[in-house]
């Protein structure tokens, strides 16, 4: 890698984000599930998720199709809608709860994926849908 070009994907999400992982599915890891829950905050800040960093924390982590997956595969966003909920402008720093779930895949590689957090007393944050498609693996 050279100076001018950019880190891996997954060195430049844990230079800004900090997962850890509420279940046991793991990305890669071929489970039966397309489903990935983890707690989730901004790595070096403290402050609570408004709505910007919301948008970013619920698109920071793998997908959740990544979870049946038994290699490493590109799995880019096509189009995400993020819908933050009233209890966001109340929640507590810094940590907030994302589960992830595929509804649907298909064999053409697109996947749709619904997005919820919660914060660590239980109250609802908000959701996002992603569409994605599923390049190899």
């Amino acid at each position: 890698m050279t100076p001018s070009s950019p880190p891996p994907p997954a060195a430049w999400a844990r230079r800004w984000a900090c997962s850890r992982a509420a279940e046991p599915a793991r990305p890669c890891a071929g489970g039966a599930e397309a489903e990935l829950v983890a707690w989730v905050r901004l790595t070096e800040d403290g402050l609570p998720p408004d709505a910007l960093r919301f948008v970013f924390l619920v698109d920071a982590l793998a997908p959740s199709c990544s979870a049946v997956l038994s290699t490493l595969a590109p799995v880019p966003t096509v189009e995400i809608t993020v819908r933050p909920a009233a209890g966001l402008a109340a929640a507590s720093p810094p940590w907030l709860l994302r589960r992830a779930t595929t509804r649907q895949a298909g064999p053409s590689g697109w996947a749709s994926e619904w997005v919820d957090a919660w914060g660590r007393d239980g109250t609802h944050l908000g959701s996002a849908q992603q569409l994605r498609t599923v390049r190899g693996g």
